[in-house]
Protein backbone atom coordinates (compact mmCIF):
# COMPACT_ATOMS: atom_id res chain seq x y z
CA UNK A 1 0.00 0.00 0.00
CA UNK A 2 1.62 3.45 -0.68
CA UNK A 3 0.76 6.99 0.39
CA UNK A 4 0.19 10.12 -1.55
CA UNK A 5 2.78 13.63 -1.77
CA UNK A 6 1.05 16.36 0.38
CA UNK A 7 2.59 18.71 -2.42
CA UNK A 8 2.03 16.81 -6.31
CA UNK A 9 -0.25 13.91 -5.27
CA UNK A 10 2.42 11.62 -6.01
CA UNK A 11 2.34 8.10 -4.84
CA UNK A 12 5.06 6.93 -2.39
CA UNK A 13 6.19 4.31 -0.26
CA UNK A 14 4.36 4.03 2.68
CA UNK A 15 7.78 4.62 4.48
CA UNK A 16 9.34 7.51 2.78
CA UNK A 17 9.72 10.11 4.10
CA UNK A 18 10.83 12.08 0.54
CA UNK A 19 8.21 12.60 -2.77
CA UNK A 20 10.49 10.69 -5.44
CA UNK A 21 8.50 13.07 -8.03
CA UNK A 22 9.21 16.67 -6.23
CA UNK A 23 11.89 15.89 -3.97
CA UNK A 24 10.06 17.40 -1.11
CA UNK A 25 10.67 16.13 2.29
CA UNK A 26 6.51 15.31 4.60
CA UNK A 27 5.22 17.13 7.31
CA UNK A 28 7.70 15.35 10.09
CA UNK A 29 10.07 13.82 7.90
CA UNK A 30 12.94 15.02 10.10
CA UNK A 31 11.19 13.48 13.29
CA UNK A 32 11.30 9.95 10.75
CA UNK A 33 15.14 10.41 10.20
CA UNK A 34 16.31 10.75 13.86
CA UNK A 35 13.98 7.86 14.59
CA UNK A 36 15.37 5.41 12.10
CA UNK A 37 19.06 6.09 12.80
CA UNK A 38 18.03 5.47 16.13
CA UNK A 39 16.00 1.95 15.55
CA UNK A 40 19.23 1.27 13.88
CA UNK A 41 21.67 2.05 16.32
CA UNK A 42 19.28 -0.27 18.96
CA UNK A 43 19.31 -3.02 16.09
CA UNK A 44 23.34 -2.95 16.18
CA UNK A 45 23.28 -2.64 19.57
CA UNK A 46 20.97 -5.71 20.35
CA UNK A 47 22.94 -7.74 17.16
CA UNK A 48 26.19 -6.89 19.08
CA UNK A 49 25.22 -7.57 22.43
CA UNK A 50 23.55 -11.31 20.81
CA UNK A 51 26.59 -11.94 18.89
CA UNK A 52 28.89 -11.40 22.11
CA UNK A 53 26.60 -13.37 24.34
CA UNK A 54 26.79 -16.66 21.58
CA UNK A 55 30.82 -15.69 21.66
CA UNK A 56 31.03 -15.94 25.69
CA UNK A 57 28.83 -19.07 25.67
CA UNK A 58 31.15 -20.66 22.99
CA UNK A 59 34.28 -19.66 25.08
CA UNK A 60 32.45 -20.96 28.17
CA UNK A 61 31.67 -24.25 27.02
CA UNK A 62 34.92 -24.02 25.79
CA UNK A 63 37.00 -24.12 28.70
CA UNK A 64 34.52 -25.89 30.64
CA UNK A 65 35.21 -28.61 28.27
CA UNK A 66 39.44 -27.84 28.61
CA UNK A 67 38.75 -27.61 31.88
CA UNK A 68 36.96 -31.28 32.28
CA UNK A 69 39.41 -33.00 29.82
CA UNK A 70 42.72 -31.41 31.94
CA UNK A 71 41.07 -32.87 35.27
CA UNK A 72 41.05 -36.82 33.08
CA UNK A 73 44.17 -35.71 31.52
CA UNK A 74 45.51 -35.09 34.87
CA UNK A 75 44.23 -38.45 36.44
CA UNK A 76 45.60 -40.18 34.16
CA UNK A 77 48.64 -38.68 34.45
CA UNK A 78 48.50 -39.43 37.76
CA UNK A 79 47.38 -42.97 37.57
CA UNK A 80 50.45 -43.70 35.49
CA UNK A 81 52.97 -42.69 37.56
CA UNK A 82 53.57 -46.24 39.04
CA UNK A 83 53.41 -47.99 35.86
CA UNK A 84 55.91 -45.55 34.53
CA UNK A 85 58.21 -46.18 37.64
CA UNK A 86 57.86 -50.12 37.66
CA UNK A 87 59.16 -50.19 34.12
CA UNK A 88 61.57 -48.06 34.64
CA UNK A 89 62.83 -50.07 37.47
CA UNK A 90 62.85 -53.11 34.50
CA UNK A 91 65.06 -51.57 32.20
CA UNK A 92 67.01 -49.75 34.50
CA UNK A 93 67.70 -52.00 37.15
CA UNK A 94 66.71 -49.78 39.84
CA UNK A 95 65.12 -51.80 42.61
CA UNK A 96 64.03 -48.76 44.41
CA UNK A 97 62.06 -47.29 41.74
CA UNK A 98 60.36 -50.90 41.10
CA UNK A 99 59.45 -51.51 44.64
CA UNK A 100 58.12 -47.82 44.64
CA UNK A 101 55.26 -48.58 42.72
CA UNK A 102 53.64 -50.63 45.09
CA UNK A 103 52.23 -50.06 48.16
CA UNK A 104 54.50 -50.28 51.06
CA UNK A 105 52.95 -53.34 52.51
CA UNK A 106 52.88 -54.68 49.23
CA UNK A 107 56.56 -53.86 48.82
CA UNK A 108 57.41 -55.10 52.11
CA UNK A 109 56.01 -58.14 51.22
CA UNK A 110 57.13 -58.92 47.41
CA UNK A 111 60.90 -57.48 48.93
CA UNK A 112 61.16 -60.31 51.68
CA UNK A 113 59.78 -63.21 48.74
CA UNK A 114 62.43 -61.99 46.29
CA UNK A 115 65.12 -62.44 49.41
CA UNK A 116 63.67 -65.91 49.87
CA UNK A 117 63.79 -67.20 46.17
CA UNK A 118 66.94 -65.86 45.86
CA UNK A 119 68.52 -67.46 49.39
CA UNK A 120 66.32 -70.14 50.17
CA UNK A 121 65.26 -68.53 53.30
CA UNK A 122 64.50 -65.21 54.47
CA UNK A 123 67.94 -63.42 56.20
CA UNK A 124 67.05 -62.01 59.64
CA UNK A 125 67.77 -58.58 59.21
CA UNK A 126 66.55 -56.24 56.68
CA UNK A 127 69.65 -55.36 54.87
CA UNK A 128 70.02 -58.50 53.66
CA UNK A 129 66.68 -59.00 53.07
CA UNK A 130 66.92 -56.08 50.49
CA UNK A 131 70.37 -57.41 49.22
CA UNK A 132 68.80 -60.37 48.02
CA UNK A 133 66.21 -58.51 46.72
CA UNK A 134 68.25 -56.66 44.38
CA UNK A 135 69.79 -59.45 43.20
CA UNK A 136 66.56 -61.31 41.99
CA UNK A 137 65.46 -57.66 39.76
CA UNK A 138 69.25 -57.83 38.35
CA UNK A 139 68.29 -61.79 37.68
CA UNK A 140 65.43 -60.60 36.39
CA UNK A 141 66.83 -58.02 34.53
CA UNK A 142 69.03 -59.91 33.12
CA UNK A 143 66.61 -62.08 31.70
CA UNK A 144 64.76 -59.22 29.49
CA UNK A 145 68.06 -58.03 28.46
CA UNK A 146 69.01 -61.59 26.87
CA UNK A 147 65.85 -61.91 25.57
CA UNK A 148 65.38 -58.51 24.00
CA UNK A 149 68.94 -57.05 23.88
CA UNK A 150 70.37 -54.46 26.32
CA UNK A 151 68.48 -51.30 24.96
CA UNK A 152 65.29 -53.23 26.03
CA UNK A 153 62.68 -50.56 26.00
CA UNK A 154 58.85 -50.51 27.34
CA UNK A 155 56.07 -48.69 25.82
CA UNK A 156 52.57 -48.66 26.92
CA UNK A 157 49.21 -47.65 26.02
CA UNK A 158 45.49 -47.89 28.08
CA UNK A 159 43.57 -49.92 26.22
CA UNK A 160 40.38 -49.28 28.18
CA UNK A 161 39.96 -48.17 31.79
CA UNK A 162 37.39 -49.07 34.60
CA UNK A 163 36.78 -46.26 37.39
CA UNK A 164 35.60 -48.20 40.72
CA UNK A 165 32.40 -47.14 42.27
CA UNK A 166 32.56 -45.65 46.00
CA UNK A 167 30.83 -49.09 47.11
CA UNK A 168 33.45 -51.31 45.41
CA UNK A 169 36.46 -48.87 46.47
CA UNK A 170 35.07 -49.30 49.93
CA UNK A 171 34.83 -53.18 49.57
CA UNK A 172 38.62 -53.41 48.24
CA UNK A 173 39.71 -50.88 50.91
CA UNK A 174 38.33 -53.40 53.52
CA UNK A 175 39.87 -56.27 51.72
CA UNK A 176 43.51 -54.43 52.10
CA UNK A 177 43.57 -53.27 55.39
CA UNK A 178 41.87 -57.35 56.60
CA UNK A 179 45.36 -58.15 55.62
CA UNK A 180 46.61 -56.47 58.63
CA UNK A 181 44.71 -54.73 60.57
CA UNK A 182 46.77 -53.36 62.92
CA UNK A 183 49.72 -51.76 60.55
CA UNK A 184 46.74 -51.02 57.86
CA UNK A 185 44.56 -49.29 60.04
CA UNK A 186 43.77 -46.07 59.03
CA UNK A 187 44.51 -46.49 55.08
CA UNK A 188 41.87 -45.05 52.46
CA UNK A 189 41.48 -45.64 49.34
CA UNK A 190 39.85 -42.85 47.49
CA UNK A 191 39.99 -44.08 43.94
CA UNK A 192 40.78 -47.04 41.87
CA UNK A 193 40.97 -47.97 38.09
CA UNK A 194 40.40 -51.50 36.64
CA UNK A 195 43.48 -50.89 33.27
CA UNK A 196 44.00 -53.05 30.16
CA UNK A 197 47.03 -52.04 29.21
CA UNK A 198 48.91 -52.86 25.96
CA UNK A 199 52.55 -52.98 26.71
CA UNK A 200 55.13 -53.37 23.76
CA UNK A 201 58.38 -54.56 24.73
CA UNK A 202 61.15 -53.70 21.85
CA UNK A 203 64.82 -54.58 21.88
CA UNK A 204 67.73 -55.59 19.79
CA UNK A 205 66.80 -58.97 19.30
CA UNK A 206 63.46 -59.42 20.10
CA UNK A 207 59.96 -57.49 19.84
CA UNK A 208 56.59 -58.48 21.70
CA UNK A 209 53.35 -57.09 22.26
CA UNK A 210 51.72 -58.06 25.83
CA UNK A 211 48.03 -57.31 26.89
CA UNK A 212 47.60 -57.21 30.84
CA UNK A 213 44.94 -56.43 32.84
CA UNK A 214 46.25 -54.35 35.85
CA UNK A 215 44.98 -52.16 38.85
CA UNK A 216 45.84 -48.99 39.98
CA UNK A 217 44.67 -47.63 43.60
CA UNK A 218 45.58 -44.24 45.03
CA UNK A 219 46.12 -45.12 48.64
CA UNK A 220 46.83 -42.42 51.06
CA UNK A 221 46.23 -39.80 48.09
CA UNK A 222 49.30 -41.67 46.02
CA UNK A 223 48.64 -43.87 43.13
CA UNK A 224 50.15 -47.29 43.79
CA UNK A 225 49.86 -50.31 41.54
CA UNK A 226 48.36 -52.99 42.49
CA UNK A 227 49.59 -55.96 39.62
CA UNK A 228 52.37 -57.31 39.39
CA UNK A 229 53.27 -57.90 35.50
CA UNK A 230 55.89 -60.23 33.99
CA UNK A 231 57.39 -58.97 31.14
CA UNK A 232 58.77 -62.31 30.15
CA UNK A 233 55.70 -64.29 30.28
CA UNK A 234 53.04 -64.47 27.06
CA UNK A 235 49.49 -63.30 27.86
CA UNK A 236 48.45 -66.78 28.94
CA UNK A 237 50.84 -66.58 31.88
CA UNK A 238 49.43 -62.94 33.14
CA UNK A 239 50.01 -62.27 36.69
CA UNK A 240 47.24 -60.62 38.05
CA UNK A 241 47.65 -60.33 41.99
CA UNK A 242 49.77 -59.78 44.40
CA UNK A 243 48.94 -63.34 45.90
CA UNK A 244 50.82 -64.99 42.80
CA UNK A 245 54.00 -64.31 44.99
CA UNK A 246 53.10 -66.73 47.84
Amino acid sequence: MSKLCNYCGAEMDDDAYECPECLKKIPGAEVMIKQRAIDKKEKRKRAAIVIGGAAALVIIITLAVAAVRAVANKTKNEYTKPIDSYIYGCVMNDYSKYISAFPAYYAQYMTEQFAYNVLGQLPEDNENTQKAAILYLDSYYQQLAKTYGNDVKIKYDIAAESQYTPEKLQELQDEYISYNKDQLAGTVFSDAYDLKVTFNISGALDKNTLVKDIMVCKINDKWQLMYYVDFLADDSEQTTDIEKFQ
